[in-house]
């Protein structure tokens, strides 16, 4: 009996500049084959995005903070916030991460929004100011920076590549 397997067809957005290519870039598949990339995606595309999945979760505004995972000692580097509201609970895991910084960590601790930081906003200056405080690892940058802003407590900057929300 002969099994036939599905081959990958499609694209993959893959948001590390580890061969060579600018991050965002996507990838081609033909079966087995994958194209070399091409940066198909701009960077404001995928913060739009980013910010659309937060927006989804009303930023987080009044959630409270109750982990703050920091994953294995190699590269890409991950920072994972589990936050709850009521019985829901969910966490944020941020891939890529070059740097962060935790300020006012407290027994209680209660976002008033999570958000992505451009240049261009207002509060993009104060975030990278925490941002300096941290320790950085190495000379390269992430794509991104994201902000959460306390109600009360935790203040924490992070600069990283790409992120995922899960429910718990």
């Amino acid at each position: 009996m002969r099994t036939l397997q599905a081959r990958p067809t499609g694209t993959d957005i893959d948001f590390e500049a580890h061969h060579g290519n600018a991050n965002p870039h996507a990838h081609n598949w033909d079966g087995d084959n994958r194209d070399e990339g091409a940066p198909r995606f701009s960077t404001a595309l995928v913060i739009k995005r980013t910010e659309a999945t937060l927006a989804e979760w009303n930023y987080f505004h009044d959630w409270y903070l109750y982990r703050i995972a920091i994953g294995p000692n190699q590269e890409p580097r991950k920072l994972t916030l589990g936050l709850y509201l009521g019985d829901k609970r969910a966490s944020i895991t941020f891939e890529g991460v070059t740097c962060f910084s935790v300020e006012h960590l407290g027994l209680l601790n209660i976002a008033y929004s999570v958000r992505i930081v451009e240049a261009t906003d207002k509060n993009y200056e104060y975030a990278i100011a925490a941002l300096n405080k941290g320790e950085r690892l190495s000379t390269q940058k992430g794509a991104k920076v994201a902000f959460m802003h306390a109600s009360l407590g935790a203040e924490i900057a992070v600069e990283f590549d790409s992120l995922k929300i899960e429910s718990a």
